[in-house]
């Protein structure tokens, strides 16, 4: 679910068998909430399921962390 909500936040669009599959995951939604992802936010809406507060990351973001962690760096990231 994490995988398929991060690229959908990133603009690719989840299949069709996602969609069908993600149907029956409520359980799995509630259990275990995405509230800084968009794509997480949209399947809910469009299934009707409850919403779940919109949360903004403040800090720093894991994989940066990860990446000072362990000495590399992004030429990119100014660009973004």
């Amino acid at each position: 679910m994490q995988r398929i909500c991060a690229a959908f936040d990133f603009g690719v669009f989840p299949e069709e068998t996602d969609w069908v599959t993600f149907a029956g995951w409520r359980d799995v939604f509630d259990c275990f909430p995405l509230p800084d992802s968009p794509g997480y936010h949209a399947f809910r809406h469009w299934y009707g399921w409850d919403p779940v507060r919109v949360e903004r990351r403040l800090g720093i973001p894991a994989w940066k962390v990860a990446d000072l962690h362990e000495g590399r760096s992004d030429p990119c990231e100014e660009m973004v």
